[in-house]
């Protein structure tokens, strides 16, 4: 199943309907992405409304993906049996590592960008997109961080994840400025409580480029990479 129809208000996708994403498009209008945040750093918590973007029961066969600028259009796309045995490869064999499988969420998120580009246009995106109302080829980190986080369920769900579970998508913001920057994040199973969390950011690459995968608190003071 390949469908890549726009959707109109309250038209259902899955889980989600067209109107649940509107108020996603209000928080980069006063916000937008920032990619250097300044000394004064603060992150809040968890943004609730970004976080209820996300399909969290994407399948390979059905899954919705936004686009945009702060999820202004979204899609419901899905992988033939092609794209599924060559996803489901890039798993193989079974990661001996929670560092090796990070390496492979990595990779599984660049495959899939790279086939949701084709169908939705969406291979254009550029990195570190400011915000730029009406271009539905570009994705800002609202949009980034809302599909990788459905990616990951996505992997979730095919039974490629071992060592990793999802959590909601993460946000920082400068102190008294309205620059936002959000990515989806995913904590390592350890044996005992809580576990290492990692922001996957896609927002930092071109389409179809690996995501930065870097633990959580480096992220959340500001850590941007080098190029």
């Amino acid at each position: 199943m390949t469908s890549a129809a726009y959707g109109r208000p309250g038209q259902r996708f899955g889980q989600h309907t067209i109107a649940t994403c509107i108020p996603l498009v209000a928080i980069v209008l006063l916000a937008g992405c920032a990619s250097h945040p300044r000394s004064d750093a603060v992150d809040g918590p968890d943004d609730p409304v970004v976080a209820s973007g996300v399909d969290r029961d994407a399948r390979l066969t059905a899954f919705s993906v936004c686009h945009g600028y702060g999820c202004a259009a979204l899609h419901l796309v899905g992988l033939n049996r092609t794209e599924e045995r060559q996803l489901r490869a890039l798993f193989e064999p079974v990661p001996s590592s929670a560092a090796e499988e990070r390496m492979r969420i990595a990779s599984a998120i660049a495959y899939l960008e790279q086939v949701v580009g084709l169908r939705l246009g969406t291979s254009a995106d550029r990195p570190r997109t400011p915000y730029n109302a009406g271009d539905l080829a570009q994705l800002d980190c609202v949009d980034e961080s809302i599909n990788t986080s459905t990616y990951l369920h996505l992997l979730k769900h095919a039974g490629l994840l071992h060592w990793h579970r999802i959590a909601d998508p993460a946000r920082r913001y400068r102190w008294l400025n309205l620059g936002v920057h959000f990515s989806a994040v995913i904590e390592e199973y350890t044996t005992g409580e809580g576990g290492d969390a990692f922001a996957v950011d896609s927002w930092f690459h071109a389409n179809g480029e690996p995501p930065a995968i870097i633990d959580l608190s480096s992220w959340r003071s500001g850590w941007t990479p080098t190029h």
